[in-house]
């Protein structure tokens, strides 16, 4: 069934995914929650990107689901 297999590296090994990801999620989570929370602080999204994500996208997904 498996004609091929896709790899994608984990988010620690993708830190120019993270900025991507968390706006993304910062939007998606205003939308459902009626909120409006502009962006992120310069110290915040250093924090996100020296984090090691060992939870991936997911762990990303959440820890900015809980910030808003």
């Amino acid at each position: 069934m498996n004609e091929f297999t896709i790899e994608i590296p984990p988010l620690r090994k993708r830190k120019e995914d993270v900025i991507f990801l968390s706006r993304r999620f910062l939007n998606e989570t205003n939308r459902e929650l009626n909120k409006n929370v502009r962006g992120f602080s310069e110290p915040t999204l250093e924090s996100l990107l020296n984090y090691d994500w060992t939870g991936n996208v997911r762990e990303l997904k959440n820890v900015v689901r809980k910030s808003v």
